[in-house]
């Protein structure tokens, strides 16, 4: 028996990257404040105040929380200063507006950032009417998003049950706290371990049909093998419900791409997000083009901000691992 959501009473959002799309790219006027106030407080240049800024946000959650901890920093006059950027990026949603209306409960705001920049963009957004609190910074003590505590004051604050909120978050690593409060997560895989650290309820891929049955989305995010060749054919689709939504940030040919045509077209889906296809560029004349609950994007899902830096940064430490040798690489596979 899989866990439903129909029990959920507090939606809680991130707020950067999670209820504007990152393709605003709204975060990186942030971050080049970020590097400019290091580099006033240092008096480093710009590639010394980058490797400080990256440093502390993967050391401390944040990067206000490094500089607190390392440099005295105000946080206050940190907060004001990184956020004083403007939204000219962002616009009201109508399609985000009419999701969060329909969401039955309480909508909450969980973010690093301070409420008032958190309140900017709402506005901006048009939705802040929709949201009946936000947990910020300042009410978690400074303490960041993954730290278990900043979780705890957020619970208190807001008054929510954990095992009956539900969380929405960009970041992968601000996912398992909240699982730990009793949110519960589903994964499949070809062959399951006894247990996973991010997942309540792991089951086998021949059991597919069966956890489509129950899910609200499906992100499919493997590699395209000889196992997952049209992993999602008619009858994967036919086991999906009709109000599930379909995502496929993998490979084209992971889905049987005429079956999913015919499946939207008999109402058999709520509606796809689609980053790949079997021919790409997508023809012209496909019809997936053409339907309203479709959303296609140019392969471009693996992108994340700061891409070619973070390979660089591991690429460079990786070659110092070599020269001292014997290496114990980063993201080392074989």
């Amino acid at each position: 028996m899989f866990p439903r959501i129909d029990h959920i009473d507090s939606w809680i959002f991130d707020l950067d990257n999670t209820l504007y799309p990152p393709s605003a790219k709204l975060f990186d006027l942030i971050d080049d404040r970020m590097g400019a106030f290091i580099m006033r407080l240092l008096g480093c240049d710009a590639e010394e105040a980058r490797r400080v800024q990256k440093g502390y946000f993967h050391d401390h959650g944040t990067t206000m929380a490094g500089l607190m901890r390392h440099h005295g920093v105000d946080p206050e006059h940190f907060l004001t200063d990184v956020h004083a950027i403007a939204l000219d990026r962002i616009a009201p949603d109508a399609r985000l507006r009419a999701g969060l209306e329909r969401l039955p409960g309480r909508r909450f705001v969980f973010t690093n950032a301070d409420a008032d920049y958190a309140a900017r963009v709402l506005d901006a957004r048009g939705i802040a009417d929709l949201f009946d609190g936000i947990c910020d910074i300042r009410i978690t003590a400074y303490t960041p998003k993954p730290e278990a505590a900043a979780y705890a004051a957020m619970v208190g604050h807001l008054g929510i049950d954990p095992t009956k909120s539900l969380f929405v978050e960009d970041m992968a690593r601000n996912l398992s706290p909240a699982k730990a409060l009793g949110m519960t997560v589903i994964g499949v895989r070809r062959r399951p371990a006894a247990k996973a650290d991010h997942a309540d309820i792991l089951v086998a891929s021949d059991r597919l049909e069966t956890a489509l049955a129950q899910a609200d989305v499906v992100v499919l995010a493997c590699p395209h093998t000889a196992d997952t060749d049209k992993l999602i054919g008619r009858a994967q689709l036919a086991a999906m419900k009709a109000s599930a939504y379909l995502l496929n940030i993998a490979r084209g040919r992971i889905v049987d791409q005429d079956a999913l045509i015919s499946a939207l077209h008999a109402g058999q889906l709520a509606g796809a997000a689609l980053d790949c296809f079997v021919e790409e560029p997508l023809p012209a004349d496909s019809p997936l083009w053409v339907f309203p609950n479709v959303i296609v994007t140019p392969h471009s899902a693996g992108n994340t901000q700061h891409y070619e830096a973070n390979v660089a940064a591991i690429l460079a430490e990786n070659i110092a691992r070599l020269e001292r040798g014997p290496p114990t690489l980063l993201n080392q596979v074989n």
